[in-house]
């Protein structure tokens, strides 16, 4: 089986609505289909951040607060293996080194993180731009033509994968300290067109060599692995992306004082 870690070319939907539906979104009047003037609902364009809302999906955002569409993930690519070190080191972690293999675009940092995430860097096997809200492609990707990584062999083994992307820091962890912890959220383009198919996105977070990014049940996470092939999936990504798992945690225990992780 081969792996293709990427997504595929961006495809747009074409949704075709009732001209006389249409003809009301530019009237200056809130209808009674429309959660906004002239916005929001099953027939109008989504509404901008301040507009009332009922759903994620009345807003070009993708998030809906408290009935109203709030500020959606915010992505800035970089190329710049420290940028993206600086954004993921907390108390207690220094950074020594840092390297990034991957295609130029396809990590960036983030800020209003979708699922409640804190800000944090991103990286795809595609373009990070093509993350942000709304999702309103189903097939939104870039193939970038780049090798795979062991890395990502080691999630599903025996595999052959493409366009990896790889960010390697090196750090010190401070006395006192007993561990490094993180949230990640892993989201897929692939969902659900292709769970069980021969693509296969793949995700890992190694620590010292160990893969500490898991489903909730212990599991590598792969788009045809035992989490997306389940009941569980978000689909109200707050993202482009069709699905993603939930806000996780990974733990890795280290000693503190320990150098060179």
């Amino acid at each position: 089986m081969k792996i293709r870690n990427v997504f595929l070319m961006v495809l747009v939907s074409v949704v075709v609505a009732p001209s006389s539906a249409w003809a009301t979104c530019a009237d200056g009047v809130k209808s009674e289909n429309e959660t906004a003037i002239d916005c929001g609902g099953p027939d109008c364009p989504r509404c901008d951040v301040g507009k009332d809302c009922l759903v994620a999906t009345d807003c070009l955002s993708e998030r809906c607060l408290l009935g109203v569409c709030a500020i959606g993930v915010t992505i800035v690519p970089t190329d710049v293996a420290a940028t993206l070190a600086a954004q993921l080191a907390k108390s207690g972690v220094t950074v020594t080194s840092a390297t990034l293999t991957a295609a130029s675009g396809a990590c960036g940092t983030y800020s209003h993180g979708p699922l409640g995430i804190a800000d944090g860097v991103l990286c795809t096997s595609g373009q990070a731009a093509l993350a942000a809200p709304p999702n309103d492609k189903t097939n939104a990707g870039k193939a970038n033509g780049m090798p795979g990584s062991t890395w990502c062999t080691q999630v599903a083994p025996g595999a052959t994968t493409f366009d990896a992307a790889v960010l390697e820091v090196t750090f010190d962890l401070a006395a006192g300290f007993d561990g490094v912890g993180f949230d990640f959220i892993v989201g897929s383009e692939e969902y659900p067109e292709y769970v069980g198919q021969q693509y296969n996105d793949v995700v890992g977070v190694f620590v010292n060599g160990t893969n500490v990014a898991l489903d909730q049940d212990g599991n590598p996470i792969t788009i045809n692995g035992p989490f997306f092939s389940g009941t569980k999936v978000i689909t109200a990504t707050e993202t482009q992306y069709d699905g993603s798992t939930p806000r996780l945690s990974g733990h890795a225990t280290l000693t503190g004082g320990s150098t060179g992780n």
